[in-house]
């Protein structure tokens, strides 16, 4: 088992640590604050130029993409944990359509969204039902040669800044997909959400009434609800990459202060205290680390312990991102305390990552389910 990352990995998550200039730096950390809100004028250059660097490329067919994308995902969390979510939000709707959707579908999506130009999202949970799956309420009834959509799906990520919706919706008993452009008559955007966490992170509900949607936008039906559960599951490694990002923003944001910022003549950082929580956070940065770089790599390799691994991933990274982002606004002090700092910034990501995607709590019970099965 080897965690060296290639020349190519390597490569990606240089260029896209590097791939901002000074003002599109100071764009995102407004955007992270929460001082600007996020839209597509804004966001519309910056995709451009992550383009450029290959990072919005979609290659999961080919095998090993979370190996080759966990550095490059880390470097961009780093950078900016809001345009990061934004994105891999994005990629995940990008997969869907690789993955089941027509030659046509595909054709028409995927290299919009590969060139920056286009942004998708993912429609699964509703006011009533969450995750775990227990039924939807939105369906799809057939209405001549297609189908008509109606529902409410709730708190839908970056859905205002979305051109593409995949809805999962209930086709007579069976579950399927159905791909709907957001400026479908029938579609409906609520207000933005305020979420705890990442300041420039859009979300909103979306109202779905009597949307039509041609048989070649409709994905499935399926048998297997794995195909409707699946994006969420790889959700998990988009909040694991986003967790060691969070991570490294704080610790880096608390060892600066603590250099720069004088007590008792000399730094802080000279102060037995705030060295010891300096390095239990750098410990756990790097703990961190090795457990999301194992996880990629056993997925990837198609390891049958992939699974639980990942599971103990998401409860770790992202439950130690709050420890770490506690302990930065600890050594920062009062400064700490004011709104919009990097740790203050960090405290919030860290706990919206811990209910993103599959909850810490729903993840525990998976690692116990599967430890019961391995032992029968």
């Amino acid at each position: 088992m080897n965690f060296d990352l290639t020349d190519e990995e390597r490569g990606l998550a240089a260029k896209v640590k590097d791939a901002f200039d000074d003002e599109q730096r100071a764009r995102l950390a407004e955007l992270d604050a929460g001082r600007i809100d996020p839209t597509r004028e804004l966001l519309s250059p910056l995709l451009a130029t992550l383009a450029k660097t290959g990072y919005l490329a979609l290659d999961r067919g080919q095998g090993g993409a979370r190996r080759r994308l966990i550095a490059a995902r880390e470097a961009l969390a780093t950078r900016s944990p809001s345009l990061f979510l934004t994105i891999e939000t994005g990629r995940l709707f990008g997969e869907l359509i690789q993955e089941h959707g027509s030659a046509e579908l595909a054709s028409k999506v995927l290299p919009e969204l590969a060139a920056g130009r286009a942004l998708g999202t993912i429609a699964l949970t509703e006011p009533e039902h969450g995750l775990p799956l227990d039924a939807l309420s939105t369906t799809a009834a057939r209405e001549g040669d297609g189908f008509d959509v109606s529902g409410v799906k709730a708190r839908v990520p970056i859905a205002p800044l979305a051109d593409w919706l995949a809805v999962a919706v209930d086709l007579e008993g069976r579950l399927a997909w159905a791909v709907i452009r957001t400026d479908e008559a029938g579609v409906g955007l609520g207000p933005r959400v305020p979420f705890l966490g990442p300041g420039g992170l859009a979300a909103a509900d979306v109202t779905l009434e009597g949307v039509r949607v041609e048989p070649g936008f409709l994905l499935g039906p399926f048998d297997d609800p794995g195909a409707i559960t699946l994006p969420a599951e790889r959700e998990d490694d988009v909040m694991i990459a986003a967790a060691l990002g969070v991570m490294q923003r704080a610790f880096e944001a608390a060892k600066r202060h603590a250099k720069e910022r004088q007590g008792g003549g000399k730094p802080l950082i000279a102060q037995q205290e705030i060295g010891f929580k300096l390095a239990e956070m750098l410990t756990l940065v790097q703990t961190a680390r090795l457990l999301a770089y194992r996880a990629a790599w056993l997925a990837d390799a198609g390891d049958r312990e992939a699974g639980v691994v990942a599971a103990c991933a998401k409860v770790f990274c992202t439950e130690n991102a709050e420890k770490v982002a506690s302990q930065a606004l600890q050594v920062l002090g009062g400064g700490g305390l004011v709104q919009g700092n990097p740790a203050e910034q960090a405290y919030r990501e860290a706990k919206y990552l811990q209910l993103a995607g599959t909850a810490v709590e729903w993840a525990r019970m998976k690692i116990g389910d599967l430890v019961l099965a391995a032992g029968r």
